[in-house]
Parts: C-alpha cells; sequence; structure tokens
C-alpha cells in the first residue's frame, strides 16, 4: 500500500504503473509554440492539399530568410541527473551583430545559394537577392524548380517580386496566413542553427560572418535531415 498525501491507503497495480509509464512515454516538455489568432487551420489545410495535388516536390523551390547572432550559437537546452542543474560553461554578454541569410531551398538538393546580409532585409534587398540568388536557379513552369513558395511577409509582397518570377515564366504561390508548418525551408533553417549551436565553439568569430564555409556543411546536414 502507499500512504497518499490526504492519508488514503491506495494499492498500487500493475495497471496504474503502465498507465503511468505509457504517459511518460507519450508526454515531454517542450518548448512553447505561439499560434497566432488570425491562423485559420482549416484553410492551411485545404491550401497544403490544393499543392500536393497540383505540383510534384520538385517543381517547388521555397524562399525565406533567417536571422542570427552570437546569442545563436548557445545551447538552450542540456542534460543532467535527475535533480541536478544542467550547467555550461558559455557565458553570455551580448547579441553581437544580426546577420540575415535567405536562399532557394529544394527537396532534393537542399539549398542551392544563399545571401547573408548584415542587419535585415528590406523590400529592396530581397528584390535584390531574389534576382541575383534566386532566379537563375528556377526554370519556365512547369518544368522543375518553376514555382515558387513564399510566405505573406510585407516584403515578400510586391509587385516587383512577382513581376520578377513571372518574367522567367515561373509562377508564385502564397501561403496562407500564419502557416509556417506549409515552408519546408523552416525546418531547414531549424537544422541549420542546431548544427551552429553543437558547432558553435569552434566556429566562434567567423561563422556569423558568412566565412568558415559552413554553407555546404548546413546543405550536408539539412540532407542528412530530410
Amino acid at each position: 500500500p502507499t500512504d497518499l498525501a490526504g492519508g488514503w491507503q491506495t494499492p498500487v497495480t500493475r495497471s496504474m504503473v503502465r498507465v503511468l509509464f505509457d504517459l511518460r512515454m507519450l508526454f515531454d516538455i517542450k518548448r512553447l509554440s505561439t499560434i497566432a489568432h488570425e491562423r485559420h487551420e482549416l484553410n492551411c489545410l485545404h491550401w497544403r492539399h490544393r499543392v500536393q495535388m497540383s505540383y510534384h516536390p520538385k517543381m517547388l523551390v521555397c524562399l525565406d530568410e533567417s536571422a542570427a547572432t552570437n546569442e545563436t550559437l548557445h545551447r538552450r537546452f542540456g542534460s543532467s541527473k535527475r535533480g541536478t542543474i544542467a550547467k555550461t560553461n558559455n557565458y553570455f554578454f551580448h547579441r553581437g551583430t544580426r546577420y540575415s541569410v535567405l536562399g532557394p531551398f529544394v527537396m532534393d538538393e537542399g539549398f542551392l545559394d544563399n545571401c547573408i546580409i548584415e542587419g535585415g532585409f528590406t523590400s529592396e534587398m530581397f528584390l535584390h537577392a531574389l534576382v541575383q540568388c534566386v532566379l537563375p536557379h528556377m526554370n519556365p513552369f512547369p518544368q522543375e524548380r518553376s514555382v515558387l513558395l513564399l510566405d505573406n511577409c510585407i516584403i515578400h509582397r510586391q509587385y516587383g517580386v512577382v513581376q520578377a518570377v513571372h518574367k522567367i515564366g515561373a509562377i508564385v504561390l502564397f501561403l496562407e496566413p500564419y502557416d509556417p508548418v506549409s515552408m519546408p525551408v523552416e525546418i531547414a533553417y531549424r537544422c541549420m542553427k542546431g548544427w551552429l549551436r553543437a558547432n558553435g565553439r569552434a566556429l566562434q568569430g567567423r561563422v556569423l560572418s558568412g566565412k568558415g564555409g559552413c554553407g555546404w556543411r548546413c546543405r550536408r546536414w539539412v540532407g542528412r535531415r530530410r
């Protein structure tokens, strides 16, 4: 018998232990994800179904931006024995300079190119990066790499972007509002940042400046995670 807080004497059976074990295996602690109120889950499902039925995966080119600072190199989680604190020797003083990266991502090869700048992308800078780094890798529709996937960021929804893509014979598809799940490049960026955190100590001071040749390693990492 087990003495519980209320003074009840409750026998512990195998079924109770099995239920608790199953719950422990099914649930774990995760970082909270914020879901926007404007997101419409049914519309997102319909959008994904329509794209899957209309386009081959090799036709899709995903494009989005991501940013990194010195804080990106620091691990946020660690493991230790129960009842002890997970410690690290990496001290965080300042974020440093923020760098943004943009590059076309395809399912079979990963990132085809990249554009790294200091700070964030503006509308003009995004359009310039699109013309220089993305469109040279695309083909007229309905060939492979002929459909450009973009989210609803304000710098994406400009007439110059759509006009530049249509000029080479390709087409543009915009995601439903607040639907990052439908953008595979988000998973790729997550893998890249995970690789940077795992190798941050060796790459400190040169990864965020775009030096050191880590781009091809990130592409290989994404290829292994597909």
